[in-house]
């Protein structure tokens, strides 16, 4: 009997097989994101003469711009007022950033939409790819091409979120950890505190290695002091009501929109709090567990703890959705670029978890609308990887110097 092409598939070399699989999921991330960026430019297009109100893209980033606008008067009080007739009239998201962003978002605010739309998400492009390049990715623009093509980069521009900003921000502060660069790695962290709960899986990494992080969690501190007393001096209370308005926040999405563990939990479980809750805490002592014994492994390799530490921060975070995802990007090229995970493998976890977003949303929904739950995939998958990643760390040499 003749072997099926499943079996020759399983029965040719490795290699063979990765550049199959790859081909095949470079169809299924291309088609996708190709989809998605026709129809949300195809909307772009249709809306670009409406009023600012009746225009869909861009409304976070409109939400950032109307609070550059008000940090400008220095109206503290109408930031993070979900009333305030200033974010009514245009239909822009609540503002949840901290103070010293919305001083930051004043030059933007300045250009009319959705102009400044276009400038934002150029911005934003070119931050994913000289990333890529700073990581020192061997192919990088086509790399970053690849990027750009998948559902979580279009989703990010369409709502004009900060994704790709951090993106830029996190492969400059992780190159420049790498490197032994303290301060340009301190800055590049503390800048990006605008959403701190992204960042927890490196507060992990840091503890675990206070002898050569505390100058960067030095400059952390001194940065964010910085951003902390001139945004209080120029919109003076404006922290108290960042701190009420956080603590007041409704959920900011539909458990079905979220890629976070807790969204799976919760659609998995329903509202059992103990399942929910009890599934979360063993997962984070997990995810920490993880993180402790590759720091052992590998004797405080910077490159790989701070590969993990990305993914633990998506992992653990109670709130994320799937442009967050974008920040695997640095991940996985700090990774093959340090030479601690071959291109074809890297290219197969990348492809396989832009697929799972690309297919994961539609895939929910349907579920949740035929049987009234669903088993939420992409955070799975992500903790399929990072349970993959740290098993097959393995102890390298320190690396000093920035890449080639």
């Amino acid at each position: 009997m003749p072997e099926s092409r499943l079996g020759v598939w399983l029965s040719s070399p490795v290699r063979s097989r990765q550049r199959i699989l790859i081909r095949l999921l470079v169809v299924l991330v291309g088609v996708s994101g190709l989809l998605f960026w026709y129809a949300s430019l195809a909307r772009i297009a249709s809306d670009w003469n409406a009023p600012v109100a009746d225009i869909d893209f861009g409304r976070d980033l409109r939400g950032s711009l109307v609070a550059g606008d008000l940090a400008a008067s220095r109206d503290a009080d109408a930031i993070y007022d979900r009333s305030d007739p200033a974010y009514r009239e245009v239909d822009a998201a609540n503002y949840f950033y901290p103070p010293w962003f919305a001083i930051v978002m004043i030059p933007f605010a300045a250009i009319p939409f959705p102009a400044v739309f276009v400038v934002w998400s150029a911005l934003g492009l070119v931050l994913l790819f000289r990333a890529l390049q700073y990581l020192g990715v061997s192919r990088w623009p086509a790399v970053g091409a690849g990027v750009a093509a998948t559902v979580a980069t279009v989703i990010c521009v369409w709502y004009g979120q900060t994704s790709l900003l951090m993106v830029g921000l996190l492969a400059w502060a992780l190159v420049a950890d790498a490197g032994s660069r303290p301060m340009s790695a301190g800055v590049g962290f503390a800048l990006l505190g605008f959403k701190p709960h992204l960042l927890i899986g490196f507060g992990v990494a840091w503890l675990l290695d206070l002898k050569r992080s505390w100058r960067t969690l030095m400059w952390i501190g001194l940065t964010t002091l910085f951003l902390v007393v001139v945004s209080a001096v120029w919109l003076p209370g404006s922290w108290v009501e960042f701190t009420r308005t956080i603590l007041e926040a409704e959920p900011l999405a539909s458990r079905s929109r979220e890629v976070s563990l807790t969204s799976a939990a919760h659609l998995l479980f329903g509202d059992a709090a103990v399942l929910v809750w009890g599934s979360y805490a063993v997962t984070v002592v997990a995810v920490v567990g993880g993180l402790v014994y590759v720091d052992r492994k590998t004797s405080h390799d910077p490159v790989v703890m701070s590969a993990l530490a990305v993914m633990a921060s998506l992992l653990v975070a109670l709130h994320s959705l799937s442009y967050d995802w974008l920040l695997l990007t640095v991940s996985l090229g700090l990774l093959v670029a340090r030479e601690r995970l071959d291109r074809a493998r890297a290219a197969v976890v990348g492809l396989s978890l832009a697929t799972v977003l690309a297919v994961g949303f539609p895939l929910t929904d349907a579920m949740l609308d035929a049987f009234g739950f669903a088993i939420h995939a992409p955070p799975l998958v992500l903790l399929a990887v990072f349970a993959w990643l740290v098993r097959r760390s393995n102890p390298v040499a320190p690396v000093t110097g920035r890449v080639s």
